[in-house]
């Protein structure tokens, strides 16, 4: 077994899946090779994929011992269908102390499409905010349009982001293998001085707002294409459903959280979190929900050229209960 500390390696009967890497936006493709309720190996599908260190050997977080594996009420274990009516009353009774506008809801990009339009349409139609944000996103991004086969068959290629992407290791590997040549910009202030490029490659949570309004203007500019590369597997799916920057979920006092574990706002009153690790938030919040990852839910991700792909459960979730089943009984 890869990276995964067994007393003793044992010869196993492995049962292999085919589905896709939902670590970041570049949905690599993956073969999951387990046993049972264990997972014994990541690897690439096939020999043109390539795999970044997280993606072959990050499962073991999932199976690792900080994982979520019972509802909590204040830190202290309580059965899921008790947690489920709490997290309906806390909604109510939120709505109710506060007003509907001092109500947030926070959507990570990790999630599922499908479980994403669930949070979305559970924060619109029985919360009735429009305080909808995603905690690890700091701005309205301007749109991309290029491929990974553009990427390929460049002849020019400019990078904007931090230490030569080493933040995205499968897209370094995709650089080193093309034809293109590379100009690296790793200030703001020099995106003014691309002269060519047939291809512009965005690292979207590496720039401000204003690196990456320079950067569209750019490309425009040179009639260039331009790869985003997005900060989580689905965040495509919350810029289209209009999920707002995290600003929008200043001042709120009753927050509810939906497998989002950027930095949360201050001041609340009022927390429920639905996540996948055991945390200082999860022990302190009023509620907190396991949620499983994307190796034990089945669901649609879109990668950052826009690709739909769906993901197999290799694993049952650890409440026994699928991610969009718990949402659905949230209504």
């Amino acid at each position: 077994l890869e990276k995964w500390p067994l007393g003793k390696r044992v010869p196993l009967e492995e049962e292999k899946t085919d589905s896709v890497c939902a670590g970041c936006g570049m949905g690599c493709n993956i073969t999951v090779a387990s046993k049972a309720s264990l997972i014994c190996r990541i690897l690439p599908q096939t020999p043109a994929d390539t795999l970044c260190q997280k993606g072959r050997f990050g499962f073991g977080e999932v199976q690792g011992g900080s994982r979520l594996t019972t509802a909590l009420e204040q830190g202290q274990a309580i059965a899921m269908y008790k947690a489920i009516s709490l997290w309906k009353e806390g909604m109510s009774q939120a709505v109710a102390t506060y007003g509907a506008d001092k109500v947030g809801v926070a959507i990570g990009g990790g999630l599922s499409e499908e479980e994403i339009n669930l949070a979305v349409k559970l924060a619109k139609e029985v919360i009735k905010t429009d305080k909808i944000a995603c905690l690890t996103k700091a701005y309205e991004p301007s749109q991309g349009n290029a491929t990974y086969a553009d990427l390929a068959t460049a002849e020019t290629v400019a990078y904007i982001g931090e230490n030569k992407a080493a933040n995205h290791r499968v897209l370094a590997m995709k650089l080193n293998q093309a034809k293109a040549k590379v100009t690296w910009v790793t200030e703001e202030a020099a995106i003014d001085n691309i002269t060519t490029a047939e291809v512009i490659v965005v690292a979207e949570s590496e720039i401000s707002q204003a690196g990456d309004k320079a950067a569209a203007a750019k490309a425009q500019a040179l009639g260039a294409k331009v790869l985003k590369l997005k900060p989580q597997a689905n965040t495509r799916v919350l810029d289209s459903l209009g999920v707002k920057p995290k600003e929008a979920l200043n001042g709120v006092k009753a927050l509810f959280v939906f497998g989002d574990d950027g930095p949360l706002p201050q001041n609340l009153e009022y927390l429920a979190l639905m996540a996948t690790h055991q945390t200082e938030a999860t022990n302190g919040a009023n509620l907190a929900l396991p949620l499983g990852t994307y190796l034990e839910t089945a669901g649609t991700y879109h990668n950052n050229q826009g690709t739909a792909q769906h993901s197999q459960q290799i694993l049952p979730p650890p409440s026994g209960i699928a991610n969009t089943e718990i949402l659905k009984q949230l209504f």
